[in-house]
């Protein structure tokens, strides 16, 4: 690790982030915190550390499920090199994944996450101030109806919606994932996102709905919470933004639903204007009066043909409360809101796939 200080990390998916992160994977706590039992059959082929490996791929590599990333293993040689697989012909299977992670638990998983990332990270050189993405993954069907039962065989699955794609149902049974990831701006050869906080829920529970514990997570267990938050759509309730602006001082900025840009006075992307026409800038937010200042910057107004320039201030303020997904901590028609809001969450929607 001596020559990789001074350097980024790999982008996410190439083998260079395998071979960097795999001396700091703590096999020997794995394997003493999960002693299996000795008896003939296929499962004690492989150890725990192994089996621990191959679940770290499915955040390392892109792979969309852990049927997909069994399919790949045979062909991906470093993948298995990785796992300390040496056997092409002998990979664990999903029902071995399944009955891992039940008999490992999640205390192990997170003590084990913690051991293995914090000492690579304290390592790893100081990185720039990064700013957070909420996102969400993708689904995870449940099995079908049992015969005998008639139940879904998965417990807590219930019935979600989806996105409209073609010859795809519009609903689904199963689960979903909803992760907080944190983008770390200072890794400037690709984009790269650390997850911070993930849920798995029944498939009907809406992501806005866990946006808060998350944050309130960070703050707990790593005492560090984010300063603005970018969301998807417009899904986080305009309650929830303003309780995260009034009391921790957190910019959760999410994109106007087709609904919310009707029924809208403002538009995203068109400047604040005055009653005479002027397009106005941005100045400040006044978090004590809950107030988006703007006022006059163009080098040559219309103020000076003005009739009520006498008696005009230039400035002009809007309470936050008339609008919380529009105004905000950061306005949705400034450049700082334009660029988090369309060019940012774009990126976040194509890092989100790990």
């Amino acid at each position: 690790m001596g020559s990789m200080l001074g350097m980024p990390l790999p982008p996410v998916g190439t083998s260079e982030l395998l071979r960097v992160l795999s001396p700091h994977i703590p096999d020997q706590f794995i394997n003493e915190r999960f002693v299996r039992q000795r008896r003939e059959g296929r499962r004690l082929r492989f150890s725990a550390a192994q089996l621990w490996r191959v679940h770290l791929l499915a955040l390392l590599t892109r792979t969309f499920s852990f049927n997909a990333l069994i399919r790949c293993l045979p062909e991906q040689e470093q993948w298995r090199r990785f796992a300390h697989l040496p056997n092409r012909f002998a990979v664990p299977d999903v029902r071995m994944l399944k009955d891992f992670r039940r008999a490992l638990g999640a205390g192990v998983f997170v003590r084990s996450t913690t051991i293995c990332f914090g000492n690579f990270w304290s390592t790893r050189p100081s990185m720039k101030e990064p700013w957070p993405s909420w996102t969400r993954r993708t689904y995870r069907p449940a099995p079908r109806i049992k015969k005998q039962t008639g139940n879904w065989s998965a417990r807590r699955a219930t019935l979600g919606a989806r996105s409209r794609r073609p010859g795809k149902t519009r609903f689904f049974v199963g689960y979903k994932k909803h992760t907080l990831r944190l983008w770390i701006s200072g890794h400037t050869p690709a984009i790269m996102f650390a997850p911070l906080v993930s849920w798995a829920t029944p498939a009907h529970v809406p992501e806005g709905y866990l946006l808060k514990p998350s944050l309130w997570y960070c703050r707990e267990r790593i005492h560090w919470w984010p300063q603005v938050v970018v969301g998807d759509m417009g899904y986080i309730h305009q309650e929830t933004k303003r309780w995260l602006r009034t009391n921790w001082e957190i910019a959760v900025l999410t994109r106007l639903k087709a609904d919310m840009q009707l029924a809208s006075p403002y538009r995203h992307d068109l400047p604040m204007r005055c009653a005479q026409g002027q397009a106005l800038g941005w100045l400040n937010y006044d978090a004590q009066e809950g107030q988006q200042w703007f006022g006059v910057l163009e080098a040559q107004p219309l103020c000076a043909a003005c009739w009520q320039r006498s008696g005009c201030p230039r400035e002009f303020a809007y309470e936050v409360a008339r609008h919380e997904t529009f105004l905000g901590m950061i306005p949705l028609n400034t450049k700082a809101g334009w660029k988090l809001v369309h060019s940012a969450r774009s990126w976040i929607e194509a890092g989100a796939i790990l």
